[in-house]
């Protein structure tokens, strides 16, 4: 059964955009993203909807998104140079920050069920979870020890 032909539908109008992707405009895209924001914040920060942001900049400008992926590795890049830097001095936070964001470290506290003195703080328990046992036996004396 053959129906109506369809009309052929009107290229749809393009709405003028809010923000021009000019110099000024790409170099505080990217600022932002070193700094952090999500694709979603830099929209808002420039008064565009999220829909608006993706649908809209992205497929008119298909580099947006590429421009601040790297814009967030090349933040995160720095970031982790200097820590990584204040690791090789020794600084103790930093190498316990390291484990436990990046070699599965946590620390629970004693069961609750367990009378303790009350007037000393509850030592955390430190748990290494890494698959090799040597390399983790390093780590916990290096910390441990400070060397």
């Amino acid at each position: 059964m053959a129906g109506k032909p369809r009309k052929p539908r009107k290229p749809r109008k393009l709405k003028p955009l809010k923000l021009q992707m000019t110099d000024d405009v790409v170099e505080e895209i990217k600022r932002l993203a070193r700094l952090g924001l999500t694709v979603e914040q830099i929209g808002n920060f420039f008064e565009i909807g999220i829909d608006e942001w993706k649908d809209t900049y992205f497929s008119r400008y298909p580099e947006l998104p590429v421009m601040i992926r790297e814009a967030r590795a090349a933040a995160n890049k720095f970031v982790t140079g200097k820590l990584w830097a204040k690791i090789e001095e020794g600084n103790t936070a930093c190498i316990i920050f390291y484990l436990k964001t990046r070699a599965g470290w946590k620390e629970s506290y004693l069961d609750a069920g367990v009378q303790h003195d009350a007037s000393k703080p509850a030592m955390p328990r430190i748990t290494l979870t890494l698959n090799d046992p040597l390399e983790a036996a390093r780590i916990y004396r290096e910390v441990m020890l400070g060397s």
